[in-house]
């Protein structure tokens, strides 16, 4: 049980992280894909 709090307490906090990361390289996704950013 205590595992699965560890994972899952884990989990909650690497979420917004993930968020972050992923808001950060928006710009650069749609130059790869030659999209415009609208």
């Amino acid at each position: 049980m205590s595992r699965f709090l560890i994972c899952s307490f884990a989990l909650v906090l690497l979420y917004p992280a993930g968020i972050d990361m992923y808001l950060v390289g928006l710009p650069r996704i749609a130059a790869d894909l030659n999209a415009s950013e609208a």
